[in-house]
């Protein structure tokens, strides 16, 4: 009531147990302390004990119920939560990401690893400097042995441990292994503030707010043109004032926005996400990449094994090119196959009217319509496969069929429904073969990356023609492409998200029928479903209230790996809670489409 309470450090010694470095959490750290810190929104520094720290199932399901149950608990997990051993780290620190009322302390931690899988996994601004003084001044270091520990000091004599040079204090050996952690991850001077100083002064009190989402995002339209590169990111196809924007960090199925607000995520980084942010194999294989050097005169080899990958995967093409994303891509395939036939017209879903010649999909008699504008003139259709609808009646092989009788190539636009609506691709699935398929997006899970897949007649054509640019052979694109295709075939990636999806999509269905008066239809792929309202200002609102529930979504949603049937089931719970708020909120007739801009389909 006055004021002065911080928190509390429980110890193992006050444990009543005969061998107190056994001794279980709630031992020492009973329950009244957590309700008391959670009552005051207190500080709790904890020294976990137990042979396997972090690792050590007893405490992980101890720490995950009790941060849950006691969320104002603000709980500091003393030595990298006891990492003394750097393995516990990269193994066991996984446990804490959505515990956001948990940071770890750097003390008397003398394992550069413990440090880099801190500031990997946690991220630099749930990591805090600790001196340990006393620990600090004396002279020695802990080395990782097996799944322990051991600590070493100048008492040791020197016929029982070959020593070279001096030791030097544990605070020093701490911070050197810091340092060097720091300059491993890529550690910015604000990320140190952090660490050094910023963490622990916002957990004594909470820091005066930096600029928020909705702030920067009316700071960044002063400055570059429209906000942001992509329409689907630009907020006011959401929520104008709630949507946070800009993201600190991602991992897995979760987004931290720029105030340390977590939320699960079922936007799927816009369909280029399906592995989930920052996968660990995928990150690997780029890191290797930029460790070796990610651009040169001389090409990478990766260019070569992922068309190997590439041609096993379609086994009707013979050629590939690289490209650095979907729409690149797309152009390049536009200009191959303009090259090949001598032609400039095109064939595009209505939505493209006025850059090419539009038809409806599914509507043999538009596309028959199309072509006859086009007046012997048609080089290229270019269609996705679908997206809220499946082909009817052999309309895809009807249209190819009419491209090659006209003398045109056929591209699949696979940018988005590539290794989501099917393996690798939706053709296979549909028993179609295109002249050019384009992928990008989910093949490099959020690092920049697309190919162009064509027969050789197709892609031969175009040797004569300029195209080239500098980093369509960047060595970043390839690596994380050929690591991302691999855990996706492994896997069976696309298997279990379409098989999530259908689940999602029937809970979808049954909160859509419980608020007749939104009139909400579901549509879409089970995968990657989709939200239609009747009146499109219903939209913003269901964000804003699924914001503050912890939820990242928007009217088009993509189920992606690390996904879990819990997480769902929250999801379709918040959703359902939102759309009882939407249903009784007067809503005004929103002007123009839902969407920026109509897709392919």
């Amino acid at each position: 009531s006055t004021g002065t309470f911080v928190g509390i450090k429980p110890y193992r010694l006050y444990a009543d147990v005969p061998d107190t470095k056994e001794a279980e959490i709630e031992s020492f750290a009973p329950e009244w302390m957590w309700e008391i810190c959670h009552e005051y929104n207190g500080i709790m520094m904890l020294h976990i004990m137990l042979a396997d720290g972090i690792t050590d199932p007893r405490n992980v399901s101890a720490l995950r119920r009790l941060c849950r149950r006691y969320p104002r608990c603000k709980l500091v997990l003393a030595h990298v939560a006891r990492s003394f051993n750097y393995r516990h780290a990269r193994e066991g620190l996984h446990h804490l990401i959505d515990l956001d009322n948990v940071v770890v302390d750097t003390s008397a931690v003398t394992q550069a690893g413990a440090f880099r899988a801190a500031l990997e996994i946690l991220g630099p601004r749930r990591v805090l400097w600790g001196s340990d003084y006393m620990v600090s001044e004396l002279r020695g270091s802990c080395i990782t042995q097996g799944d322990g520990f051991t600590w070493i000091h100048p008492e040791i004599t020197g016929d029982k441990l070959t020593i070279f040079g001096q030791y030097t204090t544990v605070g020093i050996e701490s911070l050197l292994c810091l340092r060097e952690a720091c300059e491993d991850t890529g550690m910015t001077p604000g990320d140190l503030q952090d660490i050094f100083r910023e963490n622990a002064l916002r957990l004594l009190k909470p820091a005066p707010a930096a600029p928020s989402g909705p702030q920067l995002w009316e700071e960044a339209k002063t400055k570059i043109s429209c906000g942001t590169g992509l329409l689907s990111k630009r907020a006011h196809l959401f929520d104008p004032q709630s949507w946070p924007s800009y993201f600190s960090r991602a991992k897995g199925a979760f987004i931290w926005d720029l105030d340390d607000k977590r939320y699960t995520d079922f936007t799927g980084g816009v369909g280029a996400i399906l592995l989930g942010h920052a996968d660990d194999e995928v990150n690997a294989a780029v890191k290797r990449r930029v460790n070796l050097g990610s651009y040169a005169t001389l090409a990478s080899p990766d260019e070569v094994k992922l068309a190997d990958v590439l041609l096993d995967l379609h086994p009707w093409a013979g050629k590939v090119r690289y490209a650095r994303g979907g729409g690149e891509a797309l152009g390049l395939a536009v200009r191959i196959a303009r090259a090949a036939t001598g032609k400039s017209g095109l064939g595009v879903p209505r939505e493209l009217a006025g850059t090419a010649v539009p038809f409806r999909y599914n509507d043999i008699a538009s596309f028959k319509a199309a072509m006859q504008k086009l007046d012997g003139k048609l080089a290229a259709v270019v269609m996705e496969p679908m997206r809220s609808e499946l082909p009817r009646d052999g309309f895809m092989q009807q249209v190819i069929d009419a491209c090659h009788a006209a003398g045109a190539v056929y591209v699949m636009d696979e940018v988005s429904s590539g290794w989501r609506y099917g393996f690798p691709g939706a053709a296979p699935m549909l028993g179609i073969e295109p002249d050019i398929a384009v992928y990008a997006k989910a093949m490099s899970n959020g690092y920049p990356a697309g190919a162009i897949i064509g027969k050789n007649t197709v892609m031969d054509a175009a040797n004569s023609s300029f195209i080239s640019s500098s980093y369509w052979t960047d060595g970043v694109g390839t690596a994380a492409s050929l690591a991302c295709i691999a855990k996706m075939q492994r896997e069976g990636v696309q298997q279990h998200v379409w098989q999530l999806g259908e689940r999602l999509q029937s809970g979808l269905r049954e909160v859509a029928a419980r608020h007749p008066d939104l009139q909400l239809k579901i549509g879409g792929m089970p995968c990657a479903p989709s939200l239609v309202f009747a009146n499109p200002a219903a939209k913003q609102h269901m964000i804003r209230h699924m914001l503050q529930r912890g939820f990242l979504m928007s009217s088009q949603l993509y189920v992606t790996w690390p996904h879990t049937e819990a997480m769902m089931s929250d999801m379709l719970a918040a959703l359902d809670e939102s759309l009882a708020i939407v249903s009784k909120t007067p809503l005004e007739a929103a002007q123009g489409p839902q969407q920026g801009f109509a897709r392919l389909v």
